[in-house]
């Protein structure tokens, strides 16, 4: 992202909200300070935006943190506050707002949002100018660590996990696979936003999806159910005021899928399957499917026998089958 882009996103922001501050550092001289650790000179240059209730401020967020570099600080109302850095600032900064990592986090930081949430928690991102390296940006954190010694962050050294001690190899299996790619689900039925998933690994799971399924309502934008549709990105126009926790999301998509499967049943026409050989193994059936899954046949065999475009007249040499009257 270059300067004129961040210009104009950030007018665009402070039209849009007047609580929104945007300006470049000045690097000031040295002065003597009392915290020997303090350095008053910013190491580099940057954008600075405020973003209150940033839970709530998310498409904000996405406005101006995608694909850039640099600093990010949580404060909460009671003064807590916590200083990290990325080279992917807005996935860096929307993983804490994500269930299952707060719910799995021990990092102190993850620990107070898990327990206090993030009610009148605000966020102040501090964007580097274009080609900032992760070094640079460890060095922005590093001074602002130095500054406001932040209570949520266990050592205050930048870069560092959080933990007391070295993260172990299961923990890092284990948010590598949850900061996949996160999806967005929208209800096209209130025009809300309802859920961000950390992954796709994590949606499959929790909505039980099958991965061919996502993929192909991702490439087609298509709603699923005719009323979820599923986003690699935030999509500014719906609202983001409606979030559902997963166990309420499940209830939906089960009562929409319960709907569908009694719509389709309600559509079907019903099979009599009468056996020529032996009448007590005839049967009625509520559709084509489940006749041929008693039978063991395919759908196509047995529609085949159905329309009459069968060259024999009865399935395997002795089941008659026709639709039943609706009159029936």
């Amino acid at each position: 992202i270059d300067q004129h882009n961040i210009n104009n996103l950030t007018s665009n922001i402070k039209i849009k909200s007047r609580q929104y501050i945007t300006y470049f550092s000045q690097p000031t001289k040295d002065s003597i300070n009392n915290n020997p650790n303090k350095n008053n000179k910013e190491p580099h240059k940057y954008t600075k935006i405020f973003i209150p209730n940033a839970l709530y401020n998310r498409m904000e967020i996405a406005a101006v943190a995608k694909k850039v570099t640099g600093v990010y600080i949580f404060k909460t109302s009671t003064g807590s506050c916590y200083v990290g850095s990325s080279i992917s600032l807005y996935n860096r900064v929307c993983s804490y707002f994500m269930p299952s990592i707060l719910a799995k986090g021990d990092r102190r930081v993850l620990r107070y949002f898990h327990k206090n949430g993030f009610k009148d928690v605000s966020l102040t991102l501090y964007i580097m100018e274009n080609g900032a390296t992760s070094d640079m940006a460890v060095e922005l954190e590093q001074y602002f660590i130095n500054e406001l010694a932040p209570d949520l962050k266990v050592e205050l050294v930048a870069s560092s996990t959080g933990y007391l001690e070295p993260m172990s190899m299961e923990w890092k299996i284990y948010l590598r696979e949850l900061r996949g790619t996160p999806v967005y689900v929208y209800d096209i039925a209130t025009s809300n936003l309802v859920h961000m998933f950390d992954s796709k690994t994590y949606l499959y799971k929790m909505l039980s999806m099958d991965h061919r399924t996502l993929d192909k309502f991702l490439a087609s934008g298509k709603p699923f159910l005719n009323r979820f549709v599923f986003s690699l990105e935030a999509i500014t126009n719906f609202s983001v005021d409606a979030l559902l926790t997963i166990e309420d999301l499940q209830l939906i998509f089960l009562q929409e899928r319960t709907n569908r499967d009694s719509s389709i049943t309600a559509r079907s026409r019903s099979v009599l399957a009468e056996n020529i050989k032996n009448p007590k193994l005839s049967a009625k059936f509520s559709s084509i499917n489940a006749c041929a899954a008693a039978l063991k046949a395919d759908r196509g065999t047995i529609r085949s026998y159905l329309s009459g475009s069968s060259t024999k007249n009865y399935y395997r040499g002795q089941w008659k089958l026709s639709y039943v009257s609706k009159q029936l």
